[in-house]
């Protein structure tokens, strides 16, 4: 039963905040119980790394012939790696929560925010992919219900509803893969995916990671972009990441793998590019997931499933890290900085074992293409951090403590992780790709991009900033526009309203005086083709 003890504190959490903010709406310790909650569910994950594994069935459902398995929760190495993440995740945004108080005190997001997490949980602790099925559904519906609840114009919400079934999608396609395996008589578990199935494993998680679509709509507020739209954000990513490090080796058909490949490897310079691009941290979020997803996918490609998890992890803490980073100080730099570490990949960090399902052997001239994506990537987050926020030491004292605190939970989380005896997390890696090429890149770019007097830099002012724009913004936001599959939404949109359109006359001339006459010659057709497929 202490499976289901971390989320059992999350959720409760959040149901007596919001019980006690309906009956007592001056009540001021909702804070405290939401923090409390969230510190006992990542605490008690983190004892149960010395109890694994440990499983526990929800329900036997019957009849055993139609239902070959039931729901299932387990606790094993991996799912330990991205339980501990998310709960991670949940405690931070609660922690940090102080630092946004200045937008006002908001209950309802802390409450979001643990429900989540504690949804979150259960995905990546699905120990079957009908569980994972389930609890997808469940985590679905929820983000649905916050987002309709707080997006605000009728283009938005159409958004948040096609974004929702971009999701469904992903669903369908897992449900596809155990519909598969039951046809070749092999009961479908992640270890063991029948050939053919594994791909749409793969498309599944890929539509659940928030690839198609590139955006999700999120109010301009700084509270539900920073806290809640976190969670929304790097959740959902979490419970189909935990998927990959537990697929098998060649889930892809050899013949399919270079076409795969050649989309992941454009996603993962593409994602990387934008984000060093992106105005800010918030604005490049959507190209950060996406880039390090890809990565976390040419991992399971090339055969090295569980190398996926360290490009996962630093996509939840090391990118949590920086999306909560709101209240800047100059002595907060060691914090962020640690941030940097998890996903620099130089030796012995989180994301040195990650090379190893990068990096083919023998060489290919796709390997070199990854050597421009982490120093993108370590770019784009060095440059976001150093942007400036809101103002620490201008906020009361005991802000000035909590506040760090959450920040730090994510990259001692990292550590915690990297220090544990889970799949050679503590390895060199590929120590001269990963560390050493690819950090001299970043502080030489770094270095160009902070001297003001440099040379490159007036290469690059304004009068070159005017010739370049209108080649290459062009091809960029051609291809964000459709990647973001706005020309396939215009599309669908134009089919249903010709659809409803279409509905609305049939309406208006059965109801109409000749109504009856109508309904005649309908049946009397109906009956024709009944007859006419019964005698052939």
């Amino acid at each position: 039963m202490l499976v289901l003890l971390p989320v059992a504190f999350l959720i409760v959490s959040a149901l007596a905040i919001l019980i006690i903010h309906w009956l007592r709406p001056e009540f001021i310790g909702s804070w405290l119980i939401a923090a409390v909650g969230a510190f006992l569910s990542w605490a008690v994950i983190l004892f149960l790394r010395f109890r694994l594994p440990q499983q526990i069935s929800l329900a036997v459902w019957q009849p055993v012939e139609l239902f070959t398995s039931s729901p299932a929760l387990v606790f094993d190495r991996v799912s330990w790696l991205y339980a501990l993440s998310v709960a991670t995740l949940a405690f931070a945004v609660i922690l940090t929560a102080t630092a946004r108080g200045q937008y006002q005190t908001n209950v309802s997001a802390w409450a979001g925010s643990l429900i989540l997490g504690g949804l979150g949980l259960l995905a990546v602790l699905a120990a079957n992919p009908l569980t994972l099925v389930i609890t997808w559904a469940a985590l679905d519906l929820a983000e649905l219900a916050i987002m309709l609840g707080s997006v605000e114009g009728e283009e938005l919400g159409q958004r948040t509803v096609l974004a929702f079934a971009a999701r469904v999608t992903g669903i369908f396609f897992i449900l596809w893969a155990i519909i598969s395996s039951r046809a070749q008589g092999v009961n479908l578990e992640f270890s063991s995916v029948p050939s053919g199935v594994g791909f749409f494993i793969l498309l599944g998680a890929g539509l659940r990671l928030g690839v198609l679509p590139l955006h999700l709509p999120f109010p301009a507020e700084p509270r539900m972009r920073r806290g809640l739209g976190n969670i929304l954000r790097l959740i959902p990513a979490a419970s189909s990441l935990v998927i990959l490090a537990r697929l098998p080796e060649a889930v892809v058909p050899q013949a399919w793998m270079p076409y795969v490949m050649v989309l992941l490897v454009f996603t993962a310079v593409y994602g990387a590019a934008m984000w060093a691009l992106a105005t800010d941290e918030l604005n490049g979020r959507p190209y950060w997931i996406i880039s390090l997803a890809a990565l976390a996918l040419i991992c399971v490609v090339r055969g090295d499933p569980g190398a996926s998890a360290a490009w996962g992890t630093a996509l939840l803490l090391s990118g949590g890290l920086l999306f909560l980073y709101s209240a800047r100080d100059r002595r907060l730099g060691v914090i962020w900085l640690l941030g940097v570490w998890g996903f620099s990949g130089i030796p012995f960090s989180p994301v040195a074992n990650g090379w190893r399902g990068l990096w083919a052997v023998p060489f290919s001239g796709l390997n070199l293409v990854f050597l421009v994506v982490l120093p993108l990537l370590l770019f784009g987050y060095i440059k976001h951090a150093l942007l400036p926020g809101d103002p620490l030491f201008a906020m009361e004292r005991w802000i000035q403590t909590i506040y760090p605190l959450g920040l730090l939970v994510l990259p001692v989380t990292h550590l915690a992780i990297a220090v544990s005896n889970w799949s050679r997390q503590v390895d060199p890696g590929i120590w001269w790709a990963g560390g050493v090429l690819s950090s001299l890149l970043t502080v030489a770019t770094l270095w160009v991009w902070r001297m003001p007097d440099s040379r490159v830099q007036r290469i690059l002012s304004d009068p070159s900033r005017k010739l370049l724009e209108p080649v290459f913004l062009p091809i960029l936001n051609w291809i964000t526009a459709f990647l973001g599959l706005e020309w396939l939404y215009r599309w669908l949109w134009a089919i249903f309203r010709l659809v409803g359109k279409l509905v609305s006359v049939i309406t208006m001339v059965i109801e109409g005086d000749g109504g009856v006459l109508w309904a005649l010659v309908f049946l009397a057709l109906l009956i024709s083709l009944i007859r006419v497929g019964a005698n052939p």
